[in-house]
Parts: structure tokens; sequence; C-alpha cells
């Protein structure tokens, strides 16, 4: 099945709103560490995008970016050093960031001195990988995935983000893709593990509290990783998509995580 571009239009409102939660999120997340006065910060994009849709609302390099800009006095008053890791699978969405970065910078000549930012072109799985070092490393970490359905983020990849320390993360996992095609092989392939005799029972409305339950049963004992959930929900008859805490029927799940301390449980 073709994967929707979805930078190649407007965004819908669904993804505007998604955007609007992580962009939220970053602005609470950022602060904590600048006022903490940690020497590096690691924020990592993993499926970056074009940086624009096709009207101009930014995506979310370009949210974190202006989330970056907007603590700047006290970025460059503290010396720190933000290190931004963007990522997109598609050779054209990663020449366009890279245009879109380059532009942003000339109009933030001020932060130069402060801001490390990467751009690649690679597969998920070989970023992830790319990356092991920097990811372990002594420093305040926030990773977005933003991933499109629900096959990259598996169980090797969750016991690596179980692992890492100081580290946040957000992701995003079509629960309505996996309540539509969870008995189909190519999904038993990325989810070995997961009883679809019980996955077959459920209803719609329940899948997220499913996919929350699955991922908390990877945890080792002792982890102090906690895991929230979010939802968005867009009815049938509803031109608005809603941010939903409770066990409503979702498109999508945000699943985050909340180790280093200081973070609010919702932003929604």
């Amino acid at each position: 099945m073709p994967v929707k571009n979805i930078h190649g239009e407007a965004f819908t409102e669904e993804t505007l709103l998604k955007l609007e939660i992580f962009k939220e999120y970053a602005e609470a997340w950022l602060p904590v560490f600048v006022q903490k006065n940690f020497k590096q910060i690691g924020i990592f994009d993993f499926f970056a995008g074009s940086g624009y849709d096709s009207v101009k609302n930014p995506g979310s390099p370009i949210l974190l970016l202006d989330t970056v800009a907007k603590y700047e006095s006290e970025i460059r008053n503290r010396g720190i050093q933000v290190n931004l890791y963007f990522n997109d699978n598609d050779k054209d969405k990663y020449q366009e960031l890279k245009k879109a970065v380059d532009e942003w910078k000339l109009e933030n000549k001020q932060l130069s001195m402060h801001l490390s930012i990467v751009i690649e072109n690679n597969d998920f799985k070989q970023a992830f990988s790319n990356h092991d070092n920097t990811l372990k490393m002594n420093m305040p970490k926030l990773i977005y995935l933003d991933q499109n359905r629900i096959k990259q983020i598996t169980e090797d990849v969750f016991k690596k983000l179980e692992s890492l320390k100081m580290t946040d993360f957000m992701f995003f996992i079509s629960s309505s893709y996996l309540s539509r095609f969870g008995q189909e092989e190519s999904f038993k392939t990325h989810f070995p593990d997961v009883d679809q005799d019980q996955l077959k029972g459920i209803r719609r409305r329940q899948v997220h509290s499913f996919i929350l339950e699955y991922y908390k049963g990877k945890l080792p004992r002792e982890s102090s990783l906690r895991l929230y959930p979010f939802s968005l929900k867009k009815g049938p008859n509803e031109p608005i998509a809603k941010v939903k805490t409770s066990a409503d029927e979702g498109d999508c799940e945000i699943q985050t995580s909340h180790k280093t301390g200081g973070i609010p449980k919702a932003v929604c």
C-alpha cells in the first residue's frame, strides 16, 4: 500500500492538531533543561518531512527551530549548545528541508553559535543506528517519531528508547490501521508476539489501550520509564479532530515517555 505524502499538499486538521500538541510539548520541555544549565541539549526528529506543507504551514523541524529561537536569550546567556538532528527517508523532502532550514538560519543568525543542525536522508532504522553514540550522550534528549502507520517502532526500537538516559520521546501509532489490518501477514512481521485472538476481540475504540499495554509489557521490571497515552479522534461527521485522553475511538495515539522529570503529563 503506497504511503501518502502529506507534505505535498496542505496539512489536514488532524495533522495540524498533532503538530500543535508536539509544539506545546517541546515548548514545555526545552526551558526545563535550559534553566538547569545543561551545556548541551539534543533534539531528534527522525521523520522530519520537508519543513513546510504546500501552503507554508510549518512542519515539526521548523516548529522545533522556532521553539529554540523562543528561548534565544537564555540559550545565549547560558552558553548552551542545542544539537538538532533531522532525518527523512524521501530524497525530495530531504532537499526541501535543507533549503527550508537554510532560509531559517539566515533569519536567525544570532543563534548560529549555539546551534548544530544535522540533516540526513536515511531509512529510519539506519538513521537511528547511526546516532547510537549521540543518543547515549550525557545530555537531555527529546526524540520525536512521527511514523506513518505502525511498523517502525518495533520491540527493538522501543527497548532502545527505554534504555536511553535523560531522554523523553513522543511517537505516534495509527490505532485505526492496527484495527483494520492487524490480522495481515505484513503486520505480524513487525509485531510477531501480539496475541491475534485477543486483538480480534477488541473493539476499535479500545485498540489504543491495547497498544499502550503492549508497550508497557515490554518494559523491564526495574524500568523507571512512564508512558502516557494521547488519542486524536475524528468522528465521521466532525470537521475538527479532538484530543482525547480517555478510551475513545482514535485514529492515532501518541505515546510519550517521561524519564527526566519536570515535564507535564499532558499538554492537551
